[in-house]
């Protein structure tokens, strides 16, 4: 299958100008050039960029892809992912994560639900664990990440009443193992900690990457806007290497200490914090009872694109950087090394943008036209 995209505005994410675009199979072909031979092929479709942006797909690096919820009894247990509003929301890779619940949510059903997605047609990839460290597939971190072909990394849980209450030695050796495992596989073997409210903060994260001298981009603390105690522990982080992970649901007045996404950004951007340290993830699917069982809410699949929208159309931020901190440095991070960007050698993972409103206009994942004018163009028999 080719295709060829025409004279379309392209951010790579860097900006590229009008470029004709060389889709063959699954990747990028080539950005620029004369492709009039390749037009001439019988299995080649071109479609008309005009007037329009192309961009990478977002890369969404926590996910509920299981259904989130539950941590206020069974009746806040939420729904899983569905193919559709994944697809919808411009999301072509996503990475499942289990959270306080895992009893009644099973690793290898998540490894099967990453195997759903991906049958239907994007990348789903999912960390281990969970806030309890000592819940594995194989029975232990290194080993899921080595012998399960879409465990990248882990997740964990930091300074939050709700975890398992890692011990400092725990976290240390998840750290450790973590890195060990990506080594073993040339995987990311990134840990992903979510941070909780509690007073220590980031400070165990901070001391053990430290004394273990594992490497700090294999490790990745989120939820950072929760509070104002972890905006200023994560500059700390990023003057020391490490790469800040902000979460868009998160934000006032139900979290009442919480910074919102985008002036999270914008603050790390005017401290000075280069953007390749920054990036965005939803918590997706995952379920707040903050208000009670009668005003429950499901974090949406489209927090990404939203956020997308007011870093640029509220806060002023290019295009460049909004795109870094939802796709490239999240592809750069998971060492998905085929994601987030529109080159030469990379998946097809592509959306089409109007200029001035920046709706979505198209979406395709490994070459494949999934979404057109707001509709799915071949919905899968079962949307799941």
């Amino acid at each position: 299958m080719i295709t060829i995209i025409r004279n379309v505005h392209v951010y790579s994410p860097e900006d590229l100008g009008v470029q004709d675009v060389l889709i063959v199979g699954k990747q990028i072909h080539a950005v620029g050039g004369d492709f009039d031979l390749w037009a001439k092929l019988p299995e080649t479709t071109e479609i008309d960029g005009t007037g329009k942006l192309l961009v990478p797909g977002f890369v969404d690096s926590h996910v509920h892809i299981l259904g989130g919820g539950g941590a206020a009894g069974f009746g806040s247990r939420g729904p899983e992912t569905s193919f559709s509003e994944t697809v919808l929301a411009g999301t072509t890779t996503v990475v499942g994560v289990v959270g306080v619940d895992q009893e009644g949510r099973d690793l290898k059903t998540l490894y099967a639900k990453t195997k759903s997605l991906e049958f239907r047609g994007i990348t789903a990839k999912m960390f281990t664990c969970g806030f309890d460290t000592e819940v594995t597939i194989t029975g232990s971190i290194k080993s899921d990440i080595y012998l399960v072909d879409n465990v990248i990394g882990a997740k964990c849980c930091v300074s939050d009443r709700r975890g398992a209450q890692t011990t400092y030695e725990d976290l240390k050796k998840a750290m450790a193992t973590t890195a060990l495992g990506g080594l073993l596989s040339r995987k990311a073997g990134v840990l992903h900690i979510h941070m909780g409210d509690a007073p220590a903060g980031l400070t165990p994260v901070i001391d053990a990457q430290q004394e273990t001298a594992v490497m700090i981009k294999n490790i990745v603390p989120t939820h950072i806007n929760r509070n104002e105690l972890l905006m200023e522990q994560g500059l700390t982080w990023t003057k020391n290497g490490g790469v800040v992970d902000f979460t868009p649901c998160i934000y006032p007045p139900d979290f009442k200490r919480a910074t919102k996404t985008v002036q999270a950004v914008s603050e790390y951007l005017k401290a000075g914090v280069p953007i390749e340290q920054i990036t965005i993830s939803t918590d997706a699917n995952g379920v707040h009872t903050i208000h009670g069982f009668e005003r429950m809410a499901r974090n949406p699949m489209d927090l990404m694109y939203k956020e997308f929208l007011e870093m640029i159309k509220g806060e002023g931020i290019s295009m460049t950087d909004c795109l870094k901190c939802v796709s490239t440095n999240v592809a750069r991070v998971l060492r998905l090394e085929e994601k987030g960007k529109v080159a030469p050698g990379m998946d097809a993972d592509l959306m089409l943008l109007d200029p001035e409103s920046l709706e979505i206009k198209m979406v395709m994942a490994l070459g494949v036209k999934l979404v057109e004018n707001g509709r799915l163009v071949s919905p899968p028999p079962l949307d799941v």
